[in-house]
């Protein structure tokens, strides 16, 4: 439960939506930020900081108590923290009891129904030299034939990941796993990976000779040890938010709002049908929504007016 964040401040601040604009601006071109992935994490720890958020680096969530249908506090490290506001990062399913310390009335009466996943992305990564990918190739392409499991490619500098790889690019090819337990297999996995990696080779046959490595690598007899350091979940419940694929057709998500008073979700359940920048959204909401009740409190205008 390394996922959940406390609106707690020591030294809040006032700032104006454009603060807020340009972090979610940076967040679509991520992976032109100068700096990289890395630089581009530490602009927004910094930016967090700057708003008065209180970060812990290295805690554990324990417990989160609920009176009534409203948040409470949470528990750190053995520490009660008192915050006016807490932000999801994790499922609503790890709302459980053994999580939750809950008087009054039984919150599970308010609390939303999380969406159902439709499927999870499997990931192979390649180090290509940079001659063997066309000079005008897009950061981001999807490629689908007739009755055919989408394949995402995504170009990338190894430097986004601190890697000093010279000349080289990674490319990540992506597909869509179903969300069942077969699909937890590494021989079910090794599988589809050869599919995505087939589909790449016709796509961009001249590119083969020039890979430099493969992650995890399909063709070796210990494929299983590799596969099993990336995506050896023990069941579905494991599986992190981020991999996961939701449907817009069978569910508009839970929003920003858990259904808990003062207790707000920023995940890729906020908003499926958005996709990657959901929990983008779903966290302007929530630190607006907040904003607005505390300005009201003191009796001045919110940041958002």
């Amino acid at each position: 439960m390394n996922n959940i964040y406390s609106t707690h401040s020591e030294n809040p601040k006032l700032y104006l939506p454009i603060d807020f604009i340009q972090a979610w601006s940076l967040q679509k071109t991520k992976a032109s930020f100068k700096g990289g992935l890395t630089a581009f994490r530490k602009y927004l720890l910094q930016m967090a900081n700057n708003l008065g958020a209180h970060i812990v680096e290295k805690g554990l969530c324990e417990k989160i108590e609920i009176h009534s249908g409203r948040y409470q506090n949470i528990e750190v490290d053995g520490k009660n923290v008192a915050s006016p506001a807490l932000i999801l990062g994790s499922s609503l399913s790890c709302l459980s009891s053994d999580f939750c310390i809950w008087k009054g009335k039984s919150f599970f009466h308010h609390l939303k129904t999380r969406p159902e996943p439709l499927g999870w992305r499997l990931t192979l990564a390649m180090l290509i030299d940079e001659e063997g990918l066309l000079e005008a190739m897009p950061a981001h392409s999807v490629y689908q034939s007739l009755g055919a499991v989408p394949l995402e490619i995504e170009l990338a500098s190894p430097g986004d990941y601190e890697l000093d790889a010279g000349k080289s690019k990674l490319v990540f090819l992506r597909s869509i796993m179903p969300f069942e337990s077969e699909s937890l297999e590494a021989e079910h996995q090794r599988t589809m990976v050869s599919r995505m990696y087939r589909k790449w080779n016709e796509l961009f046959p001249f590119a083969e000779r020039h890979i430099k490595k493969i992650y995890p690598d399909f063709r070796s007899k210990n494929f299983q040890r590799e596969f099993s350091e990336i995506f050896g979940f023990v069941a579905l419940d494991y599986m992190p938010l981020n991999l996961r694929v939701f449907s817009n057709k069978t569910s508009s998500g839970v929003g920003s709002y858990s259904g808990i008073e003062g207790l707000y979700v920023a995940t890729s359940e906020s908003y499926p049908d958005l996709g990657s920048l959901g929990w983008v959204v779903a966290a302007l909401e929530c630190v607006s929504s907040q904003a607005h009740r505390q300005a009201h409190r003191l009796g001045i205008a919110g940041p958002f007016g």
